[in-house]
Formats: C-alpha cells, sequence, structure tokens
C-alpha cells in the first residue's frame, strides 16, 4: 500500500444554523497507481455504466464484518449499517463512474471543496449528523483487498477508526461488465450517538 498517494485527511469544524451543530469531514482515497490522475479517463467506461457485481451485498457484508473486526480489536464500537449511508455510497461510487473520475469531488459539478461535497452529498441523501467522513478505493476486488487496503493508509485507518463513528455506509459497484470496482464507505455520526 505504500505505493499507493492518498489524498490528506480535511478536518474541518462547520457550524449548522441555529442548532450549533459542529460537522468534521474526514476524506481519504486510494488510487490505482503511483502517480495516476484522480481524473481516470477509460474509453467505454461511462457508457457501459454503473454495474452492481453479482457478489456486491456479500462483499459489503464482509467489508462491515472486516471493518467491526478492527474497530473492537481496538476497544472501539462496532458501527451498524445505515441505509441512508449505504444510499449514499452507491450514489456515489456511481456517480464516479458516470463521470469517469475518482475523486471526494466531482469535477464536472457540485462544490469544488472536499469538505463541502461531501457534506451536501449527506445532505442531499438526507443525512443529518454532527460529524460524517470518507474513504475511496478503485480496483480491489474482494472485501479483504480493500480493507488492508484502507488500513495500511494512515490516513484511512485514522478514518475508519475515528471514536465517533457509530453508522456506516458501504457500496462497491463496477464500471461496465469489465472495468475496475470502486468503493465507497461513508461514515456517519448522528447526534443520537454523539458521546
Amino acid at each position: 500500500m505504500a505505493d499507493h498517494p492518498a489524498f490528506e485527511p480535511v478536518a474541518r469544524l462547520v457550524p449548522r444554523a441555529k442548532a450549533c451543530l459542529r460537522v468534521v469531514l474526514l476524506l481519504a482515497s486510494i488510487p490505482l497507481a503511483m502517480g495516476q490522475s484522480c481524473l481516470l479517463p477509460s474509453a467505454g467506461q461511462a457508457e457501459e455504466g454503473c454495474r452492481t457485481p453479482a457478489n456486491a451485498d456479500d462483499l459489503e457484508r464482509a467489508a462491515l464484518t472486516l471493518v467491526n473486526e478492527e474497530r473492537t480489536s481496538r476497544g472501539l464500537s462496532e458501527v451498524v449499517l445505515s441505509p441512508v449511508l449505504t444510499t449514499m455510497a452507491e450514489d456515489y461510487c456511481c456517480e464516479m463512474i458516470q463521470y469517469d473520475f475518482f475523486a471526494h469531488v466531482n469535477p464536472y459539478h457540485g462544490p469544488q471543496d472536499p469538505q463541502d461535497a461531501l457534506l451536501q452529498r449527506a445532505l442531499d441523501a438526507g443525512y443529518f449528523a454532527l460529524a460524517v467522513g470518507e474513504n475511496l478505493a478503485e480496483g480491489q476486488t474482494t472485501a479483504e483487498q480493500v480493507v488492508a487496503d484502507w488500513l495500511a493508509s494512515p490516513d484511512h485507518r485514522e478514518n475508519l477508526l475515528h471514536p465517533s463513528w457509530c453508522e456506516m455506509g458501504i457500496a462497491v459497484r463496477r464500471a461496465g461488465a469489465s472495468g475496475p470496482f470502486y468503493w465507497t464507505q461513508e461514515f456517519g455520526q448522528p447526534s443520537s450517538c454523539a458521546d
């Protein structure tokens, strides 16, 4: 995993209107190869569309299990699967495939600041929380590979093991019939699980 560059995690407190809530956004992503641009042009990828691998449910369930095993081995609470965060993750995998990019921001529309982009996606999905975070990966074909890669990266590991998270959404989608797998992992801390 040392060969993969990672975006620095981004943290910022964002005041919410009148509720005085704080939002901390942690972002990390794993590009496929050293030196690869975040924009990944691939002939025909967008035309073939966003596909759900036949074993997506098994992959996502296995990734959740592996995340929780790692969290509990370090004395952290497990995260529960959030349907809203899962839908948000599915939608973002497909957005990256449709627009042919790999990054925390869609270079073609929406906020261009990673923190603002994640917050906007959460709000658009109807997810209101004290904090949200995101990990991305591209190319891994198993849950074991993607979780191992996230844990091997200090930025991703920090995000995955953040003590505030109590909910997670995860999705894996494929760019066309033979394109790469895209993984999106969304974390949340709704007020119901605040410390």
